[in-house]
């Protein structure tokens, strides 16, 4: 990992006596406390501030930015109120977040760049292309990278044809995330009974299911080559059949890395990236899934495990070369769930394999305020 002394003569300025003034541009994303975390952790050098569309955003209540500022919600009056924060507080950085925060600073990169320095971003197409599990899982098929088969439909065409699928399968939105509307069929009998009960309302897929567990990997790239990353296997999931895990194992898996850094090579891809894959029970194989192009929910274990992604991002941001990060076997818990492996372990004498280091409940205790407010507030 390359330290702020390290890199004082490479960025031409004294960084012990200059602050780096980070932009988060979509503070009102539910990813900008654990980048903002990310940030707090990689030293005292960096200077955070947040816009938003909420004013009453969870990470305005934080204690670790430096100024937090409401903007409007269209887009050209937005971006003005970005170059005008850009401009008074001296910003060097820009680092949007969530998917919608980075197709903004995509459409209007052209006109930002000449103030900020932009981590790598993956292009407007690109973006399109992996945001569509219909459109990803055409461009897997037609580079042969492992994926389940799967069907694109839409709500305007006749039920399709199920012949080429193997039960049980899988019907997703296709511009789905976290499990929504995910639902799952047995027979072909049954799925048509469900198109003859049902309407749905937006383009869809159907996928085979895949028996086996999810294993997946979290990257930031420059023009398809990895700069840093982890990988992760979902141990336990709080609710819901296909919602993210909420206790994860990071381990290293040559077979999932080998299938990723393929398919990126082909997208060319830039910026950050979640990718979800299947381990295949019954032919061994990794299968890719869908891609989240954005920061994710599992960060805080990725900063457990050793690999501080925001912060790497600033360092790409500036064209400042690092080797690619080691992380460690660790197992991790979100705080939902160290919580209730607290309970469980005081209440009942539960036995629990993950340690107060390994959750997020760290973070919570050293910045509660913004767990608090999400927990009830109502704006």
């Amino acid at each position: 990992m390359v330290s702020f002394s390290a890199l004082k003569q490479e960025w031409g300025v004294d960084l012990e006596n200059r602050k780096i003034d980070v932009l988060i541009p979509d503070g009102e994303s539910i990813f900008s406390l654990a980048v903002l975390h990310g940030l707090s952790r990689a030293g005292e050098n960096f200077r955070v501030h947040i816009l938003s569309q909420n004013r009453c955003s969870p990470v305005r209540f934080s204690r670790y930015f430096d100024s937090f500022t409401v903007c409007p919600e269209a887009d050209e009056a937005r971006l003005h109120c970005i170059l005008k924060v850009i401009r008074e507080k001296g910003v060097d950085i820009l680092l949007p977040v969530h998917e919608l925060g980075l197709k903004f600073v995509v459409k209007y990169k052209a006109r930002l760049e000449p103030f900020v320095c932009i981590p790598p971003i993956a292009d407007a197409d690109s973006m399109a292309l992996v945001s569509d599990k219909g459109r990803l899982a055409h461009f897997l098929e037609a580079h042969h990278l492992a994926t389940p088969t799967t069907l694109r439909c839409s709500p305007s065409h006749d039920v399709p044809d199920l012949v080429a699928l193997q039960f049980p399968v899988l019907i997703k939105p296709a511009q789905g995330a976290n499990g929504r509307g995910i639902k799952r069929f047995e027979t072909a009998a049954s799925l048509l009974e469900y198109f003859e009960a049902e309407t749905v309302g937006e383009d869809y897929i159907i996928q085979r299911y895949i028996d086996g567990y999810d294993i997946d990997c979290s990257v930031l790239c420059s023009e398809g080559e990895i700069l840093a990353y982890t990988i992760q296997k979902g141990l336990a999931v709080e609710s819901g059949d296909y919602k993210s895990p909420t206790k994860i194992e990071f381990l290293h898996d040559q077979a999932v890395y080998d299938l990723v850094c393929r398919m990126l090579r082909k997208l060319g891809w830039s910026g950050i990236a979640h990718i979800d894959l299947r381990y295949d029970a019954v032919s061994g194989k990794v299968n890719i899934i869908e891609i989240n192009p954005r920061y994710w929910g599992s960060l805080p274990g990725s900063l457990v495990a050793g690999v501080n992604f925001p912060h790497l991002a600033c360092l790409a941001a500036r064209d400042i070369s690092f080797s690619v990060p080691e992380y460690r076997h660790v197992k991790y818990a979100a705080a939902k769930t160290a919580l209730r492996l607290v309970r469980e372990k005081i209440f009942k004498g539960a036995k629990t394999d993950i340690r107060l280091g390994e959750t997020d409940l760290p973070n919570m205790l050293k910045d509660p305020l913004p767990e608090i407010i999400r927990l009830f507030s109502k704006c």
